[in-house]
């Protein structure tokens, strides 16, 4: 739907109050015209153009609300460049341009809310502006490699709820850096060479959401027990391409986990005192993916609240009589991408409210016996193993009661058919 009058010249589109500039090999800012409603807040997506320069006035005829103008080649924005929109603008994304500072514009923004200026090659942030935005900055993107310390300037955003540092080019950060954000929800730290986690962040008692993502010197050791063990709030943790080896023990006092994801990690052990029993009512997904996991770790059986589990692409080969034991209300559960090719016929005990279980690119040859322990299973999936669908191979299913209520993906490795077909159509002549 388009608007009747739209401010922005032809080449753009407007739908409601959004105007859609991206992707149009722009060398400059378009001429923006006055709305009929002079009142009216706007939305400006600019991304992906070669825009060099924001001058003086280049949104005048509008009140900025939000301005996504990342992915340019901005070298300069100038001091007026968002004069009409000093009251209005409340989130700025300038990223992926070629800044070398933090713009004097954007401290005469007296609402902003959210800014991202990473990957500019910007080496320190001036705190003069960031002190004309503390009041109302809530959150910060930022970072590059041309960023080499700390930028202590950051003191002053003592109201910052959000922080997201990316390709910040240093080996450690200091330990004391998040004294002052006490109201921090949000902390995130990509793609840097990170050897360590600060201590400070055990201070952050409001926070809920923690993301680790391609810092491949966080290790092990980086993960100290009582950095985490005041974060009662914490909800959701993701730790992804670092070069974890041990899972550390830092998540018996995260009362309030209910999400833990564990991407890309060269995982061999998780020691069996890394969950306590019971540890957080309210854990329900976990993801081990891309791990180096040789057996299933006995801690998972302490995950007693655990509703899903994606155990994706790991070195396991069996699955014994006590794995996943206690854990009676996992309801989904994605063991994939695994040399896997045993099934206890007493694995999965306990597990009565299991209704989907997905076996996938495995190494299996039969339909597990162990499916007749699973009361709830609604669907299992074996595409991509190798079950062979014979007589004597798959005979057991006929004294399988539920079998009629389980809907079974993939094929025959013998025969061109799906294994329900064979169950179905050849089973009963067996």
């Amino acid at each position: 739907m388009k608007c009747d009058r739209c401010p922005a010249p032809k080449q753009c589109s407007c739908q409601y109050n959004i105007i859609y500039c991206d992707h149009l090999n722009l060398t400059d800012v378009p001429e923006f015209t006055k709305p009929d409603n002079e009142n009216m807040t706007w939305d400006i997506e600019l991304q992906y153009n070669n825009i060099k320069r924001i001058r003086n006035g280049a949104f005048q005829n509008l009140k900025l609300e939000m301005l996504l103008i990342f992915d340019n080649e901005i070298e300069v924005v100038e001091d007026d460049a968002f004069s009409g929109s000093e009251d209005t603008l409340y989130v700025l994304h300038l990223y992926n341009n070629k800044l070398t500072t933090v713009p004097s514009a954007v401290g005469k923004m007296r609402n902003i809310m959210g800014l991202d200026i990473h990957n500019n090659p910007i080496s320190t942030i001036r705190e003069d502006i960031l002190r004309n935005v503390s009041s109302t900055l809530s959150g910060i993107m930022f970072g590059d490699t041309k960023m080499t310390s700390w930028p202590n300037s950051l003191n002053v955003l003592s109201n910052l709820d959000s922080i997201r540092i990316q390709n910040l080019n240093i080996p450690r950060i200091p330990h004391n850096v998040l004294n002052n954000f006490r109201n921090l929800s949000s902390f995130e730290i990509i793609s840097t060479n990170f050897s360590n986690i600060p201590s400070s962040l055990s201070d952050c008692l409001m926070l809920e959401d923690i993301n680790l993502e391609d810092n491949p010197m966080l290790t092990t050791e980086s993960f100290k027990p009582e950095t985490f063990s005041k974060l009662s709030t914490l909800m959701r943790m993701t730790i992804m391409n670092s070069s974890i080896t041990i899972l550390p023990s830092i998540f018996n006092k995260l009362n309030n986990l209910f999400i833990l994801q564990l991407e890309n990690n060269p995982i061999t052990s998780i020691p069996d005192h890394v969950f306590s029993l019971n540890f957080s009512s309210n854990f329900w997904f976990m993801t081990l993916k891309n791990t180096s996991l040789a057996s299933v770790p006995k801690a998972l059986s302490n995950l007693t609240s655990l509703t899903r589990l994606d155990f994706m692409t790991s070195l396991i080969s069996e699955i014994r009589d006590n794995d996943f034991s206690n854990m009676v209300k996992l309801e989904r559960m994605y063991f994939t991408n695994s040399p896997l090719h045993t099934v206890s016929d007493n694995a999965f005990h306990g597990l009565k409210s299991l209704k989907y279980l997905t076996l996938d690119n495995t190494l299996l040859t039969t339909v597990p016996k162990a499916m007749m322990n699973l009361p709830s299973l609604s669907e299992l999936s074996l595409s991509n193993t190798k079950v062979v669908c014979t007589c004597s191979n798959l005979r057991w299913i006929k004294k399988w009661p539920e079998q009629n209520e389980v809907e079974i993906y993939g094929s025959c490795t013998n025969i061109r058919m799906t294994i329900a077909l064979f169950i179905y159509k050849e089973l009963p002549k067996c």
